[in-house]
């Protein structure tokens, strides 16, 4: 809902500067856009530290309204934090509202399924509608979504702060 509502308050021509492409499998994206497990998610599984290019509009230029609802995306994402924890998390977000970028494929009306990023030096949350894998149906569904929320450019999986503590104990 937050990312729709992002869609929904922006001016067309930011929503045009968003959308990244239009179909969720869409025949500008390169070959290799469309990863066999993860789809479009582009910081999944065993991406650690990937470089991801900023994509779409910054959440800085968009509305008040677009920017408040790109904000409720990151604190959905992080919610499940303890209190301590989140509300740092959400201080580091919004200290970094002008590097943040908000990407989008697919449709942007209700029922439709569609693909969102949010990303900045210090979060990356993205969301997906995904195909079935082992069930019967070859296109996204509104029903079967993925998330994915990264620390980008170090840490991922707190691998650093396992191996500061190593390297404490040698």
């Amino acid at each position: 809902d937050a990312g729709l509502a992002v869609m929904a308050a922006l001016p067309e021509a930011q929503r045009a500067q968003a959308t990244v492409y239009a179909q969720m499998v869409d025949p500008a994206m390169p070959p290799g856009r469309v990863h066999p497990g993860d789809e479009r998610h582009l910081a999944g599984a065993f991406q650690d530290n990937r470089v991801i290019p900023f994509e779409g509009v910054r959440v800085a230029d968009m509305p008040e309204a677009a920017r408040h609802h790109a904000l409720a995306i990151a604190k959905t994402f992080v919610r499940l934090l303890p209190e301590g924890p989140r509300a740092a998390r959400l201080r580091e977000i919004e200290e970094h509202l002008d590097e943040t970028w908000f990407s989008w494929i697919g449709g942007h009306e209700p029922g439709d399924v569609f693909y969102y990023r949010v990303q900045s030096p210090v979060v990356i949350a993205e969301l997906d509608h995904h195909c079935g894998v082992f069930l019967d149906y070859a296109t996204p569904k509104p029903f079967h979504v993925h998330t994915v929320l990264r620390t980008p450019h170090g840490n991922d999986y707190g691998r650093a702060w396992v191996r500061q503590w190593q390297e404490g104990q040698a």
